[in-house]
């Protein structure tokens, strides 16, 4: 065989195999946009109205995301001069690979917000994501950078600044992970200012089977909300906030969702004029569990009323949904609530168990709920710690262990609550006509 034959010919079997490659990847890439749109499509229900259009080639397409709301209030359509939000994601593909770069589309919206752009010479928010198509699995995973820049808007006295941002996000069908930045922001007019250091909010959600995008409920989900610090500057107080943070998980198991929620900081420091109070270490855990079939129906219901009035004004019509929920019993643990002074800490901690009731039922019948009730709750408080807040008034917390709703035990107070089969204890004793 001619030589200059056999290496063309391997060529334009090379060639066949990275343009086969590439056709896979763009139609594969088109359906995992496909799923994009259907997944807001379906979220934005009742709120929006969702269009696509897609220009496709070999190597390339232009794709343009419209996002119609319906519902929007007179002032923000005003400002905006639009109901509406358009995006451009234009796609490259290659071999077995794929990359797009999300803009907000060119218009008066675009025109407006970079009205309030710091650095007008570039693009206020882009999204860079990169597609790897795995084919003995037929998967995408998605990686994608977002990079948005900081804005300024002062009405009057009033000033607001936004910090630049950048988030990581990683996608595939089963699984969901954030990582997103904000730089300092701040607010502030003649009389106050709020300063908001680095914020970080990370999250992670899986399902076992099924689509992340279009599951009402991960399997499983943890999350994270960091705020390096708040400072809260008045005329005559000063409040800062050091390290707040909120972590929040949850699963799925037995049928039952166990949902963790944790508020925690550093300190809190309060200045009002020459006096200064610290509190080292604030802290609270707290717990859920309800019935997970319970919960997803009410989570459909609730946006079900939402599509079909745009809102929920009357707050009756929620007691048919959060009695289902009831139904089927609840817990709610506060595992822990702490806070120190110097070396004095303030901690308590409490459990619930609610035996399965209707709340129609329970508002006409309140011994009939108080039956139901489950309850041990317990607070321990330093005298230390109590001396150091303001109007501390010792002959009162006396007259109130008189009254036998605290127990002195020295160098500290005691509280101790519990509710069993209908009947209220006090530190052990009951509560008379309860």
């Amino acid at each position: 065989m001619n030589k200059a034959l056999w290496v063309g010919g391997l060529f334009v079997v090379v060639g066949a195999g990275f343009g086969v490659g590439t056709v896979v990847t763009g139609k594969q890439v088109n359906l995992e946009y496909q799923r994009y749109v259907a997944a807001i499509t379906a979220n934005y229900t009742g709120v929006a109205k969702v269009t696509s259009s897609v220009d496709e080639s070999l190597f390339s397409s232009a794709n343009t995301l419209t996002l119609e709301f319906l519902d929007l209030s007179e002032p923000v359509v005003d400002w905006a001069g639009t109901n509406s939000i358009s995006f451009d994601i234009n796609y490259s593909h290659s071999f077995l690979a794929s990359s797009s770069v999300t803009t907000i589309a060119e218009g008066g919206l675009l025109d407006k917000v970079k009205s309030y752009q710091v650095n007008t010479t570039k693009a206020p928010l882009v999204v860079n994501s990169n597609y790897s198509y795995n084919m003995l699995e037929n998967t995408v995973t998605i990686k994608s950078a977002l990079v948005s820049d900081a804005f300024i808007a002062t009405e009057g006295p009033q000033e607001i600044s936004i910090g630049s941002s950048r988030a990581e996000l990683n996608l595939t069908k089963e699984t969901l992970e954030l990582d997103w930045a904000v730089m300092p922001s701040y607010i502030k007019d003649d009389s106050m200012r709020v300063d908001v250091a680095e914020t970080r909010l990370k999250d992670q959600r899986s399902v076992i089977d099924g689509d992340i995008l279009s599951a009402k409920f991960a399997e499983r989900s943890s999350g994270q909300f960091l705020i390096e610090s708040i400072k809260v500057s008045g005329v005559d107080t000063q409040t800062l906030i050091e390290k707040f943070v909120v972590d929040v998980g949850h699963e799925i198991k037995d049928e039952r969702v166990l949902l963790d929620l944790e508020y925690q900081s550093a300190s809190v420091k309060v200045e009002v004029g020459p006096k200064l109070y610290r509190f080292d270490k604030p802290q609270l855990q707290l717990a859920f569990d309800f019935d997970f079939n319970s919960v997803q129906n009410f989570v459909k219901k609730i946006q079900e009323m939402q599509q079909a009035t745009g809102s929920i004004n009357d707050p009756a019509q929620l007691l048919p949904l959060v009695s289902t929920i009831t139904e089927k019993g609840v817990n709610f643990d506060i595992k822990r609530v702490s806070v120190a002074v110097d070396d004095a800490v303030l901690e308590g901690q409490a459990s619930l168990k609610m035996a399965p009731f209707a709340i129609q039922e329970a508002m006409l019948d309140r011994q009939g709920l108080m039956n139901k009730v489950d309850l041990e709750a317990k607070l321990l408080a330093p005298k230390k710690f109590l001396q150091a807040l303001p109007n501390y008034n010792p002959q009162q917390l006396q007259f109130v262990v008189g009254m036998g709703f605290l127990n002195d035990e020295g160098e500290s107070y005691s509280f101790d609550l519990s509710v069993k089969k209908g009947v209220i204890k006090v530190n052990g004793n009951k509560i008379p006509g309860l």
